[in-house]
This record gives C-alpha cells, structure tokens and sequence, in this order.
C-alpha cells in the first residue's frame, strides 16, 4: 500500500518591513548628522588658519549629510503617517531620491578613503581624529542607504516586483504572496509542487512544510 500524499497549505507571507525601513532611515538621519558637524568642524578649523582654504570633498559631504537628514526625516514622516497623496510618496519617487544621495555618499566616501589614506600615522591629533572619523560616518551613511535599498528590493520582490513601483511608499499595502505545496511520500525522489517565488521564499516555505509534513 502506498504511502498517503502529505498536503500543506501555507498562510500568505506579509512582507511587510516598515519598522525596519523607519529604523535605518533614523540610523540614517543619526549618522547624517554626525558627520554634519564633523564637516563643519573641519571647515572651520582650515577656514581658521592662517593661509584658509577648505577641502572640496569635506563640503561634499556637508552637502551630501544635510540632504541625508532633509530626506530621511521626510520619508520618515510619510512611512509614519501613512501618506498616499502629494509629491515623493511612491517607491518610483523614494529610488530615484535614494539613488541621487547613495552615489553622492559612494562619490565622497571612495574620494576621502583615497585622499586621506595614510591617517593612521597621525592618529591621536585633532586633524587627523576628526579626519578619521569624517571617513569612517562617511561609509556608514553608504552602509546604511545600501540596507535601506537592499530591504526596499526585497519588499518590492515579494509584492508584484517593479509593478509595485507605482504604490504608496509606506508599504503598509503589502499583500505578501501565498504558496501550496505539496510532498508526495510516494515518490522516490520526492516530488515537490509550488508556485513560482524567489530562492528565499522557497527554501524557507519548504522548511516549515516539511516540519508540518513530517510522519509522526
């Protein structure tokens, strides 16, 4: 007699990350003013010796951290009070803000790596602290925009893909995608039946439908 077919259904997925969103674009605004100040810092401080001169990457990134806290704050506020209407509440509008500002922190981070190379022979004095630590927030602010579009993708990936570029940024309309599954016993090997869903999805459905499945 042949073994009887397990069949599972599993509940839809709510890929929903909008605390995880809001916390990166805080850690985001955080950051972003750090290295506000510490740019301001360094420009006083050259501007204040006796020949002046100021260093065109460091007022880069003054500019880059000033439009970082502008824009976090504002996205912030849209993914918190749920906006749907007026400019910059689509995903298609945060991507391009996103990619605008993410290049110009990759552009300043890369410049002041390569141009301030050596700081390490010099550590413990004023200059070079405060030039150590403008590069250091200035790959943190990089760090954290590629996790903020990292997760964007992902949420986007389990919602319609780029047919949701169009929806309302907050996320809070996301639907998640449902799976049926499944196992034959029967078969040798096994045959596995699913909807199309990314690798990811994939193996973590078939690990919970195989705990469900298992032959007590």
């Amino acid at each position: 007699m042949s073994s009887p077919t397990c069949s599972a259904a599993i509940k839809p997925l709510h890929l929903r990350n909008e605390p995880l969103r809001l916390g990166l674009y805080f850690a985001l605004a955080l950051f972003s003013i750090i290295l506000l100040g510490l740019t301001a810092a360094r420009i006083n401080y050259t501007l204040g010796l006796a020949v002046g001169f100021y260093d065109p990457i460091v007022v880069e990134l003054l500019v880059s951290s000033i439009i970082a806290i502008i824009w976090s704050f504002f996205i912030m506020h849209i993914i918190h009070t749920i906006r749907v209407g007026g400019p910059v509440t689509t995903f298609r509008h945060e991507s391009i803000g996103f990619i605008i500002i993410w290049i110009m922190f990759l552009v300043g981070a890369a410049i002041a790596t390569n141009f301030w190379a050596n700081l390490s022979v010099c550590f413990g004095t004023f200059t070079c602290d405060i030039l150590t630590a403008i590069v250091a927030f200035s790959w943190l602010n990089f760090i954290t925009l590629t996790l903020i579009g990292i997760f964007s993708m992902l949420f986007l990936a389990g919602n319609s893909g780029y047919g949701s570029m169009d929806e309302p940024l907050h996320g809070r309309w996301g639907s998640g995608r449902k799976l049926l599954f499944e196992l034959s016993f029967t078969d040798s090997p096994p045959r596995w039946h699913f909807c199309p869903l990314n690798t990811l999805q994939r193996f973590l459905y078939e690990s919970i439908v195989l705990l469900e499945c298992m032959p007590s």
